[in-house]
């Protein structure tokens, strides 16, 4: 018998006796955002970038993994321009994209089936990206840029969790 907990304190299900069996914590789902530049000018483009991993999935029947992301009114959002990666993969097409959710031009959601097994494998680098472009309102003040995470969490009743924000800040150089 096997005694095994996390960094976190959530204990292991193992499965396996392989001595080299890689463990997932169910609780670490990293996400971070970052922006390509962090200060332009009015009529720039910036290229935001999210990055997670496909978390452990490992006894649920179905699993959310929904970003969020809704830029400041200093920012537009270009239309069409999410990409999706999982690992080396283009995984786009087997993505919902929606925007102008809530009907605000500056928010999509991308919901990634992490449990579709052509998406990619437990542990891979998930990488989304978009672009922006610096409006004028953004003269009068700084623009945020912030996106959630929202991920299931409890295989018995199907529980989801959603991330605090993670922001990315651009400042613009020109004063009109």
């Amino acid at each position: 018998y096997y005694f095994v907990t996390s960094a976190s304190g959530a204990l292991c299900n193992l499965t396996t006796t392989d001595p080299n069996a890689k463990i997932y914590d169910k609780t670490d789902v990293p996400f971070k955002k970052e922006a390509n530049k962090t200060n332009d000018d009015v009529g720039q483009t910036v290229t935001y970038t999210i990055t997670g991993n496909v978390p452990d999935y490992t006894g649920f029947d179905t699993y959310t993994y929904l970003i969020t992301d809704t830029m400041s009114e200093g920012l537009t959002y270009t239309k069409g321009s999410v990409t999706v990666m999982v690992g080396d993969a283009d995984a786009k097409s087997a993505c919902t994209i929606a925007e102008n959710v809530d009907s605000n031009a500056n928010k999509f959601t991308v919901s990634i089936p992490v449990k579709d097994s052509t998406i990619g494998a437990i542990g891979d680098e998930i990488l989304v990206t978009y672009s922006a472009l610096v409006n004028e309102n953004a003269v009068v003040q700084i623009s945020k840029n912030s996106a959630t995470l929202t991920y299931s969490n409890n295989p018995s009743t199907g529980d989801e969790t959603t991330t605090n924000p993670v922001e990315e800040t651009v400042y613009t150089s020109k004063i009109a």
